[in-house]
């Protein structure tokens, strides 16, 4: 007997206006073919959650929505019925979302929050044992967190998952574990619709693309054809954005001031169970220095030590002309030594404009003249001068991580430690931020340790690359 080859699902002429008028979504069109996971890509704003939010009647009520939504072997619904579009979830529609962990109630342990009945099944399949229904929430690591998000989506009977970046921010390891995930979930036939900005879904799981642009579907293409030969601009961006297609450029060298030495440090939170041990590590000025490690190894820990913030357990770290981080003389420097950091919004205080922020610099720089010095650095980071009136919360990812550097730069720092600043960004504005550091670092001479999960983009900009492991570090 053949199998129906019919859509599972379709999105029909889905369009969508906010209350001043202005179109959100248009026309849009989608369909979901047997055992083919489709994957939505697009640019931060382009409406790719828009999209989620209205096959779960999420919408706000002031939106104005027309369209209708397809399932098979179900009668049609507008997607004007959020009544009916919300008794779908759970039943016929599934999320599995970004933050896992942000959906479970940390105060209940997770038998209560496994609605199976069949629990242990449910974990077997997904690699849990059944005695993480006695912990809390917090005694999960990321992988697990993840994985229990999937049992307990699936065991909602849904046919239909929808996974809304489910690989963003993970490290190798548990990078493999989800798409491994992904894959049993199709095997077990199920059918997945993917948000998502990680080429890797695309090449491991195959299926259909579907490129949002502006509100707009701008290309459509099985997953194949689409990372072979892209046809929309943006398309052709995203695909080329993957650090390993990147121009290889010639990084700097050791040599110049010696911005940083540390000596056989280790950190522990208690005495007999070290985070890391026995590393030693060298920034000079003008340098990029690369670390990586899975989450959990100690790199932002690690960070904060080198940046005076914390204290090491053992070994000793030096700054500009050999002055302890940690001593009574760090604090004339401090200023020099800066941190860029993974969410660039949240640091910022959600209170105040922007440019009051930037302006809050006099505090600690008195002879700081913003007013000279902030225009040829928005020129040189291509940011907006409209920005500056804007809050926090109303910046997309790029426009934060620049804004945030910017305030960075204003410092005139001499090193600045970059934590995983990319992960909450698409391919295309990760390699136009990557490429835009490293050019600051060579042109301003300022020392650049890079921290990441992928290492394909740092050793397309870094001189020297070290792997922090919970073992003591190794040197590559």
């Amino acid at each position: 007997m053949l199998k129906s080859t019919a859509p599972v699902a379709e999105i029909l002429a889905l369009t969508v206006r906010s209350q001043s008028g202005h179109q959100l979504l248009t026309d849009i069109n989608l369909s979901v073919r047997p055992s083919h996971p489709l994957f939505i890509l697009g640019p931060s704003g382009a409406g790719k959650s828009m999209i989620v939010k209205a096959l779960f009647g999420a919408l706000p009520k002031a939106f104005d929505i027309s369209g209708t939504f397809v399932r098979q072997s179900m009668a049609p619904i507008s997607f004007t019925e959020t009544g009916e579009l919300r008794r779908l979830g759970g039943q016929h529609l599934a999320l599995l979302p970004q933050d896992a962990r942000a959906t479970l109630d940390p105060t209940m342990r997770l038998s209560r929050q496994l609605s199976s009945p069949t629990p242990e099944t449910a974990l077997a399949a997904v690699d849990l044992s059944p005695a993480v229904l006695t912990l809390f929430p917090f005694m999960l690591s990321g992988g697990m967190v993840q994985r229990f998000s999937l049992a307990s989506t699936l065991s909602c009977g849904a046919s239909l998952v929808i996974a809304d970046e489910p690989t963003r921010g993970l490290d190798p390891r548990r990078h493999e574990q989800v798409l491994s995930l992904l894959g049993k979930t199709l095997d077990w036939g199920y059918n997945l619709i993917v948000v998502t900005h990680d080429p890797a879904c695309l090449r491991r799981l195959g299926g259909d693309a579907a490129v949002i642009v502006e509100g707009r579907v701008v290309e459509r293409a099985t997953a194949e054809r689409f990372l072979r030969s892209p046809q929309h601009p943006y398309s052709q961006a995203w695909v080329a954005s993957e650090p390993r297609c990147w121009p290889t450029g010639r990084p700097a060298k050791a040599g110049g001031d010696t911005l940083l030495k540390a000596r056989n440090l280790g950190f522990a939170y208690k005495t007999d169970d070290m985070l890391f041990s026995g590393i030693d590590m060298r920034i000079d000025a003008g340098q990029i220095v690369g670390l990586l490690g899975d989450s959990g190894s100690g790199k932002s820990t690690l960070a904060n030590v080198i940046l005076g913030l914390e204290r090491p357990t053992a070994g000793s770290v030096s700054w500009l002309g050999g002055v302890d981080a940690h001593g009574r003389g760090a604090g004339r420097i401090r200023r020099l030594y800066q941190k860029l950091h993974q969410d660039p919004v949240s640091s910022f205080n959600p209170h105040r404009r922007i440019g009051r922020q930037l302006e809050d610099l006099r505090t600690v720089v008195p002879d700081l003249n913003i007013e000279a010095a902030l225009p040829p650095l928005c020129e040189h980071l291509q940011i907006d001068r409209q920005l500056l009136d804007r809050y926090p919360n109303e910046l997309s990812g790029g426009e934060g991580q620049r804004l945030a550097l910017a305030r960075i730069l204003l410092l005139s720092p001499r090193l600045i430690v970059a934590d995983e600043p990319t992960s909450q960004l698409d391919p295309h504005l990760q390699q136009q931020v990557i490429l835009l550091l490293r050019d600051i670092a060579l042109e301003r001479r300022i020392g650049l340790l890079l921290i990441g999960h992928d290492r394909a983009l740092i050793d397309a900009v870094a001189s020297d690359v070290t792997i922090l492991r919970s073992a003591p570090l190794s040197d590559l």
